[in-house]
């Protein structure tokens, strides 16, 4: 949209009574914000990270939305936008569930059971997939080493970002960073 952002496309939205109730699910590659986020505090308003779900979780999740009882109250699903701005603003550093559940301000159980509603995925489940998301840019666009890589999103131990690495994506960051680099001369 050349001259107006999500964010106003939202707004307008929402102040016209006619599709005040639409619900909408942001796809972005924005890392959020706590403003982001404050400005996404609308109903029937989802939060999808771009690159982080398959095409089939994000076509169930534009089902679930559509049937309106999967979708957690306003002030809860803003608990859930805030732990992702969280996640997405830390996650080249190790943090606990504790220190997460702590900063939104609720319990850490309570947050793992309305996370995992909202998002469909585990906490560590979405952090993983974040991070690896981030990896597969940086082996993209960087001549960075895959250790170099792995510690910048979030991982200390390089056999363990290659077995998440392959469990999500498929195949080794090496192998990942070839075929794009094959794939792109060709």
């Amino acid at each position: 949209m050349p001259d107006v952002d999500g964010f106003q496309v939202l707004e307008q939205l929402r102040s016209n009574v006619r599709s005040a109730s639409i619900p909408v699910i942001i796809i972005t590659g924005k890392i959020l914000s706590y403003e982001d986020v404050k400005r996404l505090d609308a109903p029937k308003v989802i939060l999808q990270p771009k690159g982080v779900f398959s095409d089939l979780e994000t076509a169930t999740e534009i089902q679930r939305v559509l049937t309106v009882s999967g979708i957690l109250p306003q002030p809860t699903g803003m608990l859930v936008k805030q732990a992702l701005a969280y996640i997405q603003q830390n996650y080249p550093r190790s943090f606990s569930l504790v220190e997460l559940s702590e900063t939104i301000g609720v319990s850490k159980s309570y947050l793992s059971r309305i996370f995992k509603i909202d998002i469909g995925i585990s906490i560590w489940d979405y952090l993983n997939r974040f991070r690896i998301q981030k990896a597969k840019e940086l082996l993209l666009l960087t001549d960075e080493s895959i250790s170099a890589i792995a510690a910048r999103v979030g991982y200390e131990d390089i056999s363990y970002f290659s077995r998440v690495f392959r469990e999500i994506v498929g195949c080794s960051p090496r192998a990942y960073r070839q075929q794009a680099h094959t794939s792109a001369a060709g």
